[in-house]
Order: C-alpha cells, then sequence, then structure tokens
C-alpha cells in the first residue's frame, strides 16, 4: 500500500509543490530586501520559495465545492485553494479549525455585546456620578474618561483629635498637624450613595449573572452544532485504556470489535515513551551535527550515523550523540507492553453500539465484573475493558500517554509552586512600578507581564506530563488565568492605600483601573499585531538559514495555545467586573478591548499563526464551569464591599460639634496653616473651621481588613459612617453574592454529579446525531497515527511503520520531504534493532481508501 504520492520518485529527490504566487506584504517586503542585498539575503535558499511554502502550507487556505458551493477548509498544499479572507471570513466558516476555535471567536464576540449592553445600563448611574449634584461643592471636577466613575473631588481638612499617624500609616498625606499640634484629615464629601444607583447597579448585576449562564449553555450548543457539521475522526473512534499488556496484534482487537460493526483502523500505542523520547532526542542532534558541519544541500533522508568528522570539529555535539546512542540501543532491548488501543469505525453507529455496549462504569471496569456483559462482550472472554470516546488524533501527546498517576501528581505539584513563585514575582514587581507614583508606567508594566507571562508558565506546563492536548491546555488556563487575574486586577487593590479608593489623586485606586484598562486597549492589540517573534524569525533569520528545508522551518508560523487565548478574555471581563461599582464606564473599555481582541486573534488565526490541534471542549467547558462564573462571584463580592466601604476615607462622625461647650474641640475654631508631609515632600495647606462643623474619628472602613468576616452582615462599626441606603444595598449585594455563588455550585454539581454516576456506573449517552456517513468516505480525515512534534523539525515525527496504512491519514505533508525523512522506523533500522518485539506502536489499516 502506497503511503505517499511521491513514493515511485527517487528517494534522493526533494519532493517539491509548485510555489503560488506570493501576495503577502510580508512576502513583497522579504523580495525587496533580496533585491537591496543580494550578497547576503537568502544566499543558501529562495526566500520567495520560503513564502510560497508559508502560504501554501502554513497558512490556513479554503477551497469551494464545485458541486453544492460550500466552503471548506483546505488540506496544506491544495493549490486550487485561496487564503481566507483576512477580515471578511464568517464566523461560520471558523469551524473548519475545530470547535475549540470556533467557540472561542463564539465567545469573544459574545462577551464584548455583554459588556457593551453592561454599560448602556449603566448609563444612568455614569450620568450621575459626572453631575454637579454627586459633589458637595455642586461642581464636579472631575474631567477625561474618569468622570462619571466614583471618584471624589476635593476632598475637606475635618478636625480628627483622637486621630494618630500610626492609625494613617498607609496614606500619610491625608493627615496634617495644625498650631498646637491640632490633628486635621481629608474627608470625602461627595453625596451619599442613593438607593437608586444601588438599583441601577443591581439591574446590571442580574444581566451579567443570566447573561454569563446563557453564554455557557450557548457554549454548549455551539459545541454540537460544530461538531456535527465538521466529521472527525473522533467521531468514529474509541479509546481503550486497560488493555492486556500482551495484546499487541492489532488483527485481535479488530476481530473482538467487528462485532459492532466494520473497523477501520486499529491503533496498538505501546508504552515507549522513553524510548519516543530518545530517538527524538537523537534525531534532533544529528540534525544539528549536519548543520555544525556547514552542509548547505538539504537532506532528503535522515542523518542516521555520527559523521567521522565530528568528533574534532564538534567534540562537546560528538559526545552526545555517542551517549544518545548508547541509550537508545539499551532501551530498544526492552519489550514494551500495550499502554491504550485506539479503534476507529467505518460507521459511527458502529462507535456509538460499542460505547453503549461496553461502557459499564469504572466500578465494574476495577473489579472486572463480567457478568455485566455477555461472554463475547469480555476481551479475550474474561476481561471488561475501559473504554470512551476518543479524541482528536491531533490532541493525542503520543510521547506522554503512559506516564503513572504518581509521577503525574509529582509533576504538578511542582509546578505548582513554581507558578507560585512567578505570581509573588509578578506582585513585586507591580508593586515597585506603582511606588514609583506613575500608575501609566505601573500598566504598562502590566500589559507587558500579561503578554510575558504565559510563555513562562509554558515553560513551567513542559514539567507536566498529559496523554492528551485539551487536558494540558486545561492545566496550562489554570496558571495562566490565576496570573491574570492576580497581576491585572487584585495586586493593585491590594498595594494601593485604602483611603484611595474614591481618591481624586493621579495614583487613586480608579485612577490607576483606568489606566490598566487603556493600557489593553492600546498596548496588547498593537504588539500582538506585530508579532514581533515571527518578524524575527521569517525576516532576519530565515534568510541565513543553511539550505531550504531549515528556511522553511522558520515559516511554520507561531504555536498558539487556546488556553491562553480564553485567558485574555476572562482577565478582561474580571476586571471590568471586579471594579464596576466604583468604575462602571469600564464595561465600554472591556467592550473594545475584547473587540479589538477578536480582531487581532482572526487576523493572526489567518495570516500568522501555525496550524493549532483540533481541541475539543476541554478550555471552553473550564470557562463556563469555573472561570467565567468565579467573575460574577467577584462581581457580587466587591460589589457588596465597596458599597459598604464608601466614603473610604475611614472617618465616622462623633456626633461633636467645634463649639464653646466644647472646651477641646473649640480650639479648632478659626484659620489654620496645616503641615501635610508624605515620604518626599513637605507642603502646607490652609483650613479653616466655623463653629458648629463635625468632629471625627478614625474608623476603619476598609473591607480588607475584614476578611474573617466576609459575609457577616454585623460587621463591626459599619452603622457609624454607612447611610440607611447603604445599609440595604450591603444586605442586598450580600444575599446576591451568596445567590450566585449557590448557583454556581448547584449548576456545577448538578452535571459533575450526572458525570461522576456515569463514569461510576456507566451509561452512555449522546446528543449528536448520526451523519450515516462513512469514514473512507471522508477526504479529509485523520487516523490515530502516533507521532511525537519538535520544534528542530518543520512536522512531526511518524513512531508507527509507514508500510500498513495509507499517508493520506497522517494529516500533513512536507512539500520537499516525504513521509520516510519524518519515519522513526528508519532511526530503529540505523541502531541496528533486529528483534522479533515491535518498538514502535502499531498502527493498521483495514478499510480501503
Amino acid at each position: 500500500m502506497s503511503n505517499d504520492p511521491a513514493a515511485d520518485a527517487d528517494e534522493d529527490t526533494p519532493l517539491v509543490r509548485a510555489s503560488p504566487p506570493n501576495t503577502l506584504l510580508a512576502a513583497k517586503l522579504s523580495a525587496y530586501l533580496a533585491y537591496c542585498f543580494p550578497g547576503s539575503y537568502g544566499t543558501h535558499a529562495s526566500v520567495q520559495e520560503a513564502w510560497s511554502y508559508f502560504e501554501l502550507y502554513t497558512l490556513p487556505r479554503r477551497m469551494v465545492n464545485d458541486e453544492n458551493g460550500t466552503v471548506s477548509k483546505a488540506p496544506p498544499g491544495e493549490e486550487r485553494s485561496t487564503l481566507y479572507p483576512a477580515w471578511t471570513t464568517p464566523q461560520s466558516e471558523l469551524k473548519d479549525f475545530g470547535t475549540g476555535v470556533a467557540v472561542y471567536f463564539e465567545t469573544l464576540r459574545a462577551l464584548t455585546l455583554i459588556c457593551l449592553v453592561a454599560g448602556l445600563l449603566y448609563l444612568p448611574t455614569i450620568i450621575y456620578y459626572g453631575s454637579d449634584g454627586y459633589t458637595s461643592q455642586h461642581i464636579n471636577t472631575v474631567t477625561g474618561p474618569l468622570r462619571g466613575s466614583l471618584i471624589c473631588p476635593e476632598p475637606k481638612w475635618v478636625p480628627c483629635p483622637d486621630c494618630t499617624e500610626l492609625e494613617w500609616d498607609e496614606s500619610p498625606h491625608r493627615l496634617g498637624r495644625g498650631d498646637g499640634d491640632l490633628i486635621f484629615v481629608l474627608k470625602n464629601t461627595c453625596a451619599p450613595l442613593r438607593w437608586a444607583q444601588g438599583m441601577n447597579h443591581l439591574v446590571v448585576m442580574v444581566f451579567l449573572t443570566v447573561s454569563i449562564f446563557a453564554l455557557g449553555f450557548h457554549q454548549k450548543r455551539l459545541e454540537i452544532h460544530y461538531d456535527e457539521s465538521v466529521l472527525t475522526a473522533a467521531d468514529y473512534s474509541i479509546q481503550v485504556d486497560n488493555p492486556p499488556a500482551d495484546a499487541i496484534d492489532p488483527d485481535e482487537w479488530k476481530d473482538y470489535f467487528q462485532q459492532f460493526g466494520d473497523v477501520a483502523f486499529v491503533t496498538v500505542a505501546l508504552n515507549n515513551s522513553e524510548l519516543l523520547n530518545a530517538l527524538t532526542r537523537r534525531r534532533v542532534l544529528l540534525q544539528k551535527a549536519f548543520y555544525k558541519l556547514k552542509h548547505r544541500q538539504a537532506l532528503t533522508m535522515p542523518l542516521q550515523e555520527i559523521p567521522v568528522s565530528l568528533e574534532k570539529k564538534k567534540p562537546g555535539l560528538y559526545k552526545k550523540l555517542v551517549a544518545i546512542d548508547a541509550k537508545c540501543r539499551e532501551l530498544l532491548k526492552q519489550e514494551f507492553p500495550t499502554s491504550a488501543v485506539f479503534v476507529t469505525f467505518e460507521k459511527e453507529r458502529a462507535q456509538r453500539l460499542a460505547l453503549q455496549t461496553l461502557e459499564v462504569g469504572q466500578l465494574n471496569v476495577v473489579n472486572n465484573c463480567t457478568e455485566v456483559l455477555e461472554t463475547k462482550q469480555c476481551f479475550r472472554g474474561n476481561l471488561v475493558l475501559d473504554i470512551s470516546e476518543a479524541l482528536e488524533p491531533s490532541s493525542i501527546r503520543w510521547d506522554q500517554l503512559d506516564e503513572s498517576n504518581l509521577l503525574k501528581f509529582c509533576e504538578r505539584a511542582f509546578t505548582a509552586l513554581l507558578s507560585c513563585f512567578v505570581i509573588l514575582i509578578g506582585f513585586w514587581l507591580v508593586e515597585k512600578a506603582y511606588a514609583t507614583g506613575d500608575v501609566t508606567l505601573a500598566a504598562t508594566e502590566i500589559t507587558l507581564m500579561n503578554i510575558l507571562g504565559p510563555h513562562v508558565f509554558k515553560l513551567i506546563n513542559s514539567f507536566e506530563s498529559h496523554q492528551s492536548e485539551d487536558s494540558y491546555q486545561a492545566s496550562l488556563y489554570w496558571k495562566i488565568a490565576i496570573f491574570r487575574w492576580v497581576n491585572t486586577g487584585i495586586v493593585t487593590i491590594l498595594i494601593k492605600p485604602f483611603t484611595d479608593t474614591v481618591s481624586d489623586s493621579p495614583g487613586s485606586l480608579i485612577a490607576s483601573v483606568h489606566a490598566v484598562l487603556r493600557a489593553e486597549i492600546m498596548i496588547a492589540p498593537v504588539l500582538h499585531m506585530l508579532d514581533i517573534v515571527g518578524i524575527i524569525k521569517r525576516q532576519i533569520l530565515a534568510p541565513r538559514a543553511v539550505n531550504q528545508a531549515a528556511m522553511n522551518s522558520y515559516f511554520r508560523g507561531g504555536k498558539q495555545s487556546l488556553a491562553e487565548k480564553y485567558t485574555n478574555a476572562t482577565k478582561t471581563i474580571f476586571l471590568v467586573f471586579f471594579y464596576s461599582a466604583i468604575f462602571p464606564s469600564g464595561f465600554f473599555y472591556g467592550a473594545v478591548a475584547l473587540f479589538l481582541t477578536y480582531i487581532t486573534d482572526k487576523f493572526l488565526l489567518l495570516r500568522s499563526w501555525g496550524a493549532m490541534p483540533k481541541l475539543g471542549d476541554a478550555v471552553a467547558r473550564l470557562s463556563r464551569k469555573v472561570f467565567f462564573p468565579l467573575t460574577l462571584v467577584f462581581l457580587a463580592v466587591m460589589s457588596e464591599f465597596f458599597y459598604s466601604a464608601y466614603p473610604c476615607d475611614n472617618l465616622c462622625d462623633t456626633d461633636d460639634l467645634v463649639s464653646q461647650g466644647n472646651s477641646v474641640d473649640y480650639e479648632y475654631k478659626g484659620s489654620h496653616n496645616v503641615t501635610v508631609s508624605d515620604e518626599h515632600t513637605t507642603w502646607i495647606v490652609a483650613v479653616e473651621v466655623e463653629e458648629g462643623d463635625a468632629v471625627y474619628r478614625f474608623c476603619s472602613q476598609d473591607f480588607l481588613q475584614h476578611l474573617g468576616t466576609l459575609l457577616d452582615v454585623f460587621v463591626q462599626e459599619k452603622g457609624a459612617w454607612m447611610t440607611d441606603d447603604q445599609l440595604s444595598m450591603y444586605y442586598v449585594f450580600g444575599l446576591f453574592a451568596v445567590g450566585v455563588v449557590s448557583v454556581m455550585i448547584f449548576v456545577n454539581c448538578t452535571h459533575d454529579v450526572a458525570d461522576a454516576k456515569t463514569e461510576a456506573l456507566g451509561g452512555y449517552t449522546t446528543e449528536e446525531r448520526d451523519s450515516g456517513e462513512s469514514y473512507t468516505e471522508q477526504d479529509r480525515i485523520n487516523a490515530y497515527i502516533p507521532q511525537v512534534s519538535s520544534p528542530n523539525f518543520s512536522f512531526p515525527l511518524i513512531a508507527a511503520n509507514l508500510s500498513e496504512f495509507d499517508g493520506k491519514y497522517v494529516g500533513w505533508k512536507d512539500p520537499i520531504l516525504n513521509y520516510e525523512f519524518y519515519n522513526m522506523r528508519k532511526d530503529v533500522e540505523a541502531l541496528g534493532y533486529a528483534g522479533r518485539a515491535p518498538v514502535l506502536s502499531r498502527v493498521h489499516q483495514y478499510a480501503k481508501t
């Protein structure tokens, strides 16, 4: 059976495709640079050919079905195809990029609309906060974007005889000393919060809660819709997780599963991850040796022997190669048991029949309760199989398929500690930036850390073993989301003095939040669109590559993570929701930021990024079950606290007045020169106190000091500064917070309990319809062929025998090199392995193409 269209060609001849014209602006720039620097730009290979490779093989392309006019994603290298329009590609066509990608972009659109509508609903409160009626002087001096926030301009110096410097150590600029050591403090004198603003905020909170939960249900419907509209290998396949160690013959598995329907493919994955990693490492070192020896021609077959001249020219690399050779030969002496089996049926109904029959629950699997099945339904007549619906072939991580649970636990504990350390470093850096007093600088640093941080967590996540890309992305999601939430929203409120919450100073909490939102709109999209790493690779490094294959490797597109993309969205709505009570205009900023994220990510998907694995719903499910509901929890809790803490000046009325009857307080009557100082400067302010003015005392309004009693409605001293309307809003928002948490727990637990019951007791069900189409009738569909990716090669290395299946099911094609170049069987043969036991996973195709 042929595994490559070029199999009849001479193996030493590169497989080259016709090149389309270079239509990208960046390609024309490269052509101009090559014209200007003919001796140094693309000397050893053709830059034009590399750009053609980028357009034809890296970037996604589409083609129109001549029969019905439908548009679908074209396979890489299809010359009849065209690039997707960068700006006008409809949402419906994104389903061909995988369910996870399509749902992500639909989620961005929905969140943009939600933030926009919430901002419009908030207009009455925004208008009131921006009016003269909100300020005690009836002249609102706040200008620009911050007008309409809870900022209280022009605070007043008031008597506070019992106040001490220790009580104001976080904000010393709000305490001053007058003549005779009289103590004055700043009092926020804006109008009290009214019930009307509280009800407006409650309406917005109800709208957001309904919208976020509705978005979750909408996501689920979309996943089913997109999955039904595009047939993939997962729709026809099952995975066996507890195969007997010696069940390495695909024919045995085919004969067993034939009782449910015709079998198209069987993949027997071996427990050989250590060998695969060693062989990959060996191949990478051999490739480096080839380049280090200054060979300019492209390798048409992999280098399999250590070059003799390497020992003298590159002794360090030579020693590494000798060591990895020895390790590989030692590993080849082992016998590798079966770790998992993937069976692909010819029809969807056969897959579903197998799942309905054999998915009997973990309790029966663990105890091997053969009585729950007929004898023929037990493998070898005495084993209950642990089967499940298989994930997409591109999401299987074949080199990590067989790691033990203990190892995974240790890895995750280690990466959790590393992640906490990185978050603490981020906290420290942001604190140092805010210490400069420049909120714009701090906001810029926060934005840059949000861009660079995910790369650090990807490195940390590389220490973990995951059987699937879905699991990897979910783990990465947790790390990046927590980092971005802490870095963007939580750090600011912990660093800023409480009395700066509604202050009109340039460094106030509200001004800081505005600066962060502004940076997210102005800096992040621009840096993403520039794709600086891609420019460096394609315009600087690629033209200096030693041959065409090496040059093409710089044109593979950036590797992206769906988890990182989702955290970018959740970070924005978290920040907006968190501070909505004091900065309601943030909803409009959030809508703009999400819209810009949508258009930039969509553009980069179609013009820059490399192909992403076709993921399932793991990341979207984590968003709707955990992170989106958590934003609502923070919204409710922080609304309760901000409303209860207003006016955020730590002052309570003593009920005493400056009068002749009070000899102590009467000393304040008159004009005073009050000396005020902070860490850097000292200044004097003129203060006028009249008879009958109120006298104040210190009382802590900082809700962060009451973390132990957050849900306790009897917070100490709340009545001393809270109005009746505030108190009512405090109760309502507290009850709302409890309600949101209860709904989140109920919704999640309802599904989780049902899933746990199915997992334990069995009972497979599906909401997807049966298309009735055959697996082999699909023009573009993959099979479960073990592959190991390496950044040193343009395409993955194939860890199976190519002679037992058609190459069209691999899922990709190199325009220069045929599949044999990537075949690990070549490495095994070069190492002199002559054993009969298989050392690479076995893949057998039974259905005719």
